[in-house]
């Protein structure tokens, strides 16, 4: 049977930033727009919150100081690793206010209608214009070898 992990941009895509993990580009390639939930990362403050399973969420933590210990005394979280450079901490889904208090999850950038105009207004000299003029026809790029004469 298959997993299906929680996919964190249709559960916390409108609030906080969700960005792919870094070996994302070695298994889909550099360019590549396949939305794989397993890779899907949400950045926080003092680590990183990703997907465990079907419902639960696995925090980690880039150092083994004040916050990793507060992580670890969560009476609803699993201690999965521990060591001396961060902690590895699954808990369910449904408790992830409690952990975003902790980790502190880097929130999306959202713009005000008038902000938004602003910016269109300010920016708008640098628009992209399609190229002017009637298309060109007639012409054709034949081989020499080909043309009857």
């Amino acid at each position: 049977m298959l997993l299906r992990p929680i996919n964190l941009r249709q559960h916390f895509g409108r609030r906080f930033k969700v960005v792919y993990a870094e070996d994302y580009g070695v298994q889909y390639g550099p360019r590549a727009t396949t939305e794989d939930p397993w890779y899907m990362e949400l950045p926080c403050e003092h680590g990183t919150i990703g997907p465990w399973d079907e419902t639960h969420l696995v925090a980690c933590t880039r150092t083994a100081g004040p916050i990793a210990k507060a992580l670890k005394a969560l009476p609803f979280a699993h201690v999965h690793q521990d060591g001396v450079d961060g902690a590895n901490v699954v808990f369910p889904a449904d408790r992830f206010g409690e952990l975003a208090v902790l980790l502190k999850p880097r929130r999306r950038r959202v713009l005000s209608p008038s902000a938004r105009q602003k910016a269109a207004e300010r920016l708008a000299p640098y628009r992209f214009t399609p190229a002017a003029g009637p298309p060109k026809t007639g012409l054709a790029c034949v081989p020499v070898g080909l043309v009857d004469t």
